[in-house]
């Protein structure tokens, strides 16, 4: 943790605290320090967490990192992001196709690059991992 263990956080601060790696907010635990810089726990996922940090983070809300426009509570932003958030890039699930668009678009791609497979009353059922890397496992249309 450093020097930075007995800092006390506003609101503000915390808001404003970047990933030194990924860049985003740092809006999922833990959120670790080393040497000025701080690492949310996309990244870091098994580092100490910084306790300063955390206290003032658990008393806010974080935007989405999509920009949805969802507000989440400190710690919940890793499983919207991966699981609900209909902006998160999504992979074209068919085989040979390596497009990316966001999850509210899919059905557009799928219309426009497989019509084939397009239908005029569309159902789509999907499931997701919870990997990192958000991999569309099945849909039918």
């Amino acid at each position: 943790m450093g020097d930075m263990a007995e800092k006390h956080f506003s609101s503000s601060q915390v808001l404003q605290t970047k990933c030194g790696k990924c860049r985003l907010v740092c809006s999922v635990p833990p959120v670790s320090e080393e040497s000025g810089s701080f690492y949310c726990g996309r990244c870091r996922p098994k580092e100490t967490p910084n306790r300063s940090f955390e206290e003032a983070a658990n008393k806010i809300m974080f935007p989405c990192a999509f920009g949805c426009g969802a507000n989440l509570g400190y710690g919940i932003a890793l499983e919207h992001e991966v699981a609900y958030c209909r902006y998160r890039t999504v992979v074209c699930p068919f085989v040979n196709c390596t497009s990316t668009s966001i999850l509210q678009d899919l059905h557009k791609h799928i219309k426009a690059y497989h019509v084939a497979y397009e239908q005029k009353t569309p159902e789509m059922y999907y499931s997701v991992n919870t990997s990192p890397l958000i991999i569309l496992n099945c849909i039918t249309i």
